[in-house]
């Protein structure tokens, strides 16, 4: 019987890698498709962009995103198929996203903050990237609205938050705000680490992250 039982636990075992390491692909997939679906979308909308900055004659503002695409489709590309990366990388890539997609708005006031006291120096890639998109695609783009982007890392926890105004129609007709990948990448990388809240106040819709280091 001894032997026999410890067949059984080891073949369960094998059953439960299996498992998990098929869960683990599947997101992959799904990671990957997301960076495909992002980069065409992306990518058509900011070229139209500067190409209409380029029409205008502001030839230096063109140069400076034309490189700051680049810059970033190649991180997308090629650099952040590792389960961390460089918080300072990730950083860049927020920037350089939030200036290529602000082009686009006309009267939207949109900031990107960032501080941090060095006690995290990797994350998850691309992580924050579908909030970002989310609250650009559903700017009311209206006088007097914002888009606060605002990331903070303190005594080992990550703090990003974003309030941006809406527009309450086009959300609707949306089915919501949000991307399930975003929640899985979540709960794969950061499982009972972290908290995190998004909803309407009025106009303004409110995103708030917290992640734990450990």
């Amino acid at each position: 019987g001894i032997p026999f039982c410890i067949k059984l636990l080891l073949q369960l075992f094998r059953n439960e890698l299996k498992t998990t390491q098929l869960a683990k692909d599947n997101l992959q997939l799904e990671f990957n498709f997301l960076k495909a679906q992002i980069n065409p979308h992306f990518l058509f909308n900011t070229l139209n962009n500067i190409y209409g900055l380029i029409l205008q004659g502001d030839n230096k503002r063109s140069a400076v995103l034309v490189d700051r695409l680049s810059e970033l489709l190649r991180y997308i590309l090629y650099e952040s198929d590792h389960q961390t990366m460089s918080i300072d990388r990730e950083i860049k890539l927020l920037a350089d996203y939030t200036e290529l997609e602000k082009v686009r708005l006309n009267n939207t006031l949109v900031s990107f903050t960032f501080n941090s006291d060095g006690s995290i120096n990797q994350i998850a890639p691309l992580l924050f990237i579908p909030l970002i998109d989310n609250a650009f695609k559903y700017s009311a783009d209206k006088p007097g609205s914002v888009i606060n982007i605002c990331l903070d890392i303190q005594h080992g926890l990550v703090l990003f938050k974003i309030k941006n105004t809406v527009d309450i129609r086009a959300l609707n007709n949306s089915g919501g705000i949000g991307l399930s990948n975003f929640r899985k990448r979540l709960d794969l990388y950061y499982a009972g680490k972290y908290e995190y809240t998004a909803g309407i106040v009025e106009d303004t819709y409110i995103v708030n992250l917290i992640i734990k280091s450990s």
